[in-house]
């Protein structure tokens, strides 16, 4: 939760279930790091009410429930190089950022919408030690 406090949660075959929603943004994030030593970061966010970052990697609303987004890595806003859009129904569109590093997405219908963002990231970053 952005209040710091954590929310239990059980893996299941194909999900992770949350048991309550709690109040504000929820979120969750994973690290790994590929065969070719590349680290990426997971992370989730459900819910648009909440413009500021609180996970080192985040894209966030530039306004509370707003349709434009921008990439933050350590508090700082970067450019993301692109961001995928798709949806349970189907629905996928890939998005380039403007100049100033911001996605904006037009939301046709009511759905849960996952963004998948491309960047690369300059700046030190530790996993397990590496």
């Amino acid at each position: 939760m952005a209040d710091g406090k954590d929310l239990p949660l059980s893996a299941e075959a194909e999900r992770l279930d949350i048991a309550t929603a709690g109040n504000g943004d929820l979120r969750l994030a994973a690290t790994r790091i590929s065969d070719k030593g590349v680290l990426n970061y997971f992370q989730v966010k459900n819910d648009r009410s909440e413009t500021k970052a609180v996970n080192d990697l985040e894209l966030v609303p530039t306004e509370v429930n707003g349709n434009t987004f921008r990439l933050v890595w350590k508090g700082n806003t970067v450019a993301a190089s692109q961001v995928n859009v798709e949806t349970s129904e189907g629905w996928h569109r890939v998005l380039k950022p403007a100049k100033d590093g911001t996605v904006m997405l037009t939301t046709p219908f009511p759905a849960r919408y996952l963004l998948e963002v491309t960047a690369r990231v300059n700046g030190s970053a530790t996993l397990n030690g590496k």
